[in-house]
């Protein structure tokens, strides 16, 4: 999550970066709402408008209701890199954001998941505000027991930094299709180890920093599972997998995780899988039952 700033003069707010989604939503001032630090006060901006348009935007788990408006929005408190009339929608309520740690979300996705209104990138390329419709996340890995790790979680709007992010100096580019609106890939291959698993359902995995958990199809999660176990003791508990990462065996001891995407692969090692509480370690892997995608 990070700030965002809307509103003359500009006030602020705390949003979770999605890239599965593409609507920018804030709560409002009185709004039925999740506990938030801070909320949007429309009568206290002079740059605000508000369309007899109402919106429901549904996420995996809850949702948010408001009008369509309008409003100046940055990044920066001084309002440089301010979009002028960024549509977004104005929340009077929403539900199952419990554990919401920011006050709404800004939405990365494409213009077809925001009714073709253009997104807060999509308008700072076109208000000749960034060079490029581009943007960079790096996510922490926590030190896998601490969330005091450096370099921080970050997100870079209009550029990217390899030096600081990255462990290697070359992009590796993938297709994207973005017909669904959302930032989907070709997915070629899954190993665990020395496993490969079998793609019976689909070959399509959308990307989403909304989530920490990796989803599959049914049959594609339990071997991934299943493979996962084999590298230590796991068991089932409450819709996850517990693993032992503690007692008899350690995280080195379990597989790396493979993705094959276009033409590269990207190793995602245990430590990038497991959420360690203790001498044990939750598998951020879940299964979507019958759906066809990842």
């Amino acid at each position: 999550q990070g700030p965002i700033y809307l509103g003359t003069p500009p006030q602020l707010m705390h949003v979770i970066y999605d890239t599965g989604s593409s609507w920018l939503w804030v709560p409002e001032e009185g709004c039925s709402c999740h506990d938030s630090l801070f909320r949007f006060d429309p009568n206290s901006s002079v740059t605000f408008k508000r369309f007899q348009k109402n919106y429901s935007l549904q996420y995996g788990l809850g949702f948010a209701t408001g009008n369509l408006s309008s409003e100046v929005v940055s990044i920066d408190p001084n309002h440089n890199f301010a979009v002028e009339n960024q549509y977004f929608i104005l929340a009077q309520k929403d539900q199952n954001f419990l554990k919401l740690k920011a006050d709404g979300i800004l939405g990365l996705g494409f213009p077809r998941l925001s009714d073709s209104y253009d997104t807060f990138v999509v308008n700072l390329k076109k208000q000749g505000l960034i060079p490029k419709a581009l943007f960079a996340i790096y996510l922490s890995d926590n030190d896998f027991t601490s969330e005091n790790t450096k370099p921080l979680s970050n997100i870079m709007i209009g550029s990217y930094d390899l030096e600081t992010y990255a462990s290697d100096s070359k992009i590796k580019w993938v297709k994207v299709f973005s017909e669904s609106g959302y930032w989907t890939v070709r997915l070629n291959s899954v190993s665990v180890g020395n496993n490969e698993v079998r793609m019976r359902e689909s070959v399509v995995g959308m990307i989403d920093t909304g989530t920490s958990l990796m989803l599959a199809p049914g049959k594609e999660a339990f071997e991934i599972m299943h493979f996962i176990a084999k590298g230590g003791y796991c068991w089932d508990y409450k819709d996850f997998w517990m693993c032992d990462c503690g007692n008899k065996f350690r995280v080195t001891d379990y597989p790396e995780l493979v993705l094959g995407i276009g033409e590269h692969y990207f190793a995602i090692p245990p430590q990038m899988y497991f959420w360690k509480f203790g001498d044990f370690c939750q598998l951020l892997v879940v299964s979507l039952g019958k759906k066809n995608f990842w």
